[in-house]
């Protein structure tokens, strides 16, 4: 009698994105005076590797096994080890994937400027990588070779609203994508805030100017009564105070606003009265 004893697996980089070093150790069989006749094998959905190995009692083996794979997600290796009626398996999903992008980052220069910077790398054959970024559209691609890699940095000013800018690398089918997202508001009101509330209300709010730029820029406040206006410079922060007599019971809704010729934002408070 005797049967399989403990086992460990590994999934190991192989010479190439395209191809997967399994390892795997198996311990000895309990019998110590026979030899253990165990078949080894290791398949996935296109290739596989077999083969007899003869344990003696005690001794541990180390298999490696070397198989090219097509590329995709959610592959399957399933490893197997069987001696007469023992048998104990292992299955493992894997990707295998073509192109990556790796150490992406932002540097916001400004809430205008944007930097972007990131690495494309090459996984499989060498050959053609193509990539595009959404915003700003950029389009190019690069000859680059198995484990190869190419920089990309882009700038850009940026217009004001909510930027989802997506990068894509693709080789062949696959493709690999990082999207990020952000604000622009090159004019914003920072905050609004209510710092007396009853018959005179006191209301604060902050003018932020992102651009490098002085601007003229106008405000309002809306009591939902009153439009209180004005217009002033703004270099980079100022603050407004806003008191007016309120004529209503219970809660009201405010709203501050603030406009360039090409910029605008806005808030909205309550006021309890």
């Amino acid at each position: 009698m005797y049967s399989v004893g403990s086992k460990t697996y590994t999934m190991c980089e192989g010479s190439n994105n395209h191809s997967l070093l399994f390892c795997f150790r198996q311990h000895s069989a309990t019998n110590a005076y026979q030899r253990l006749e165990t078949n080894l094998s290791i398949s996935t959905e296109e290739t596989n590797f077999s083969r007899l190995a003869n344990i003696t009692s005690s001794e541990s083996i180390l298999v490696f096994a070397e198989l090219n794979n097509t590329p995709g997600d959610d592959k399957t290796v399933d490893i197997r080890l069987t001696s007469g009626s023992e048998a104990s398996n292992y299955t493992n999903l894997f990707d295998l994937d073509t192109v990556g992008v790796e150490n992406y980052q932002r540097i916001d220069e400004s809430n205008i400027t944007k930097i972007f910077y990131y690495t494309v790398r090459n996984l499989w054959y060498n050959g053609t990588v193509n990539w595009n970024f959404s915003e700003p559209n950029i389009v190019n691609s690069t000859t680059l070779a198995n484990n190869a890699t190419v920089l990309v940095m882009i700038q850009h000013n940026y217009s004001q609203g909510d930027k989802k800018p997506t990068f894509n690398a693709y080789y062949d089918d696959y493709t690999s994508t990082v999207t990020d997202a952000f604000v622009i508001r090159p004019i914003a009101l920072l905050s609004l805030s209510v710092l007396k509330e009853g018959s005179s209300p006191l209301a604060e709010f902050i003018i932020k100017n992102n651009m490098n730029t002085t601007q003229n820029v106008s405000w309002k406040y809306d009591t939902g009564i009153l439009n209180i206006t004005n217009f002033t410079n703004v270099n980079n922060t100022i603050l407004v105070y806003v008191s007016w007599n309120e004529s209503r019971a219970g809660v009201s809704k405010n709203i501050a606003m603030v406009n360039t010729s090409n910029y605008q934002d806005n808030k909205t408070g309550a006021v309890v009265s």
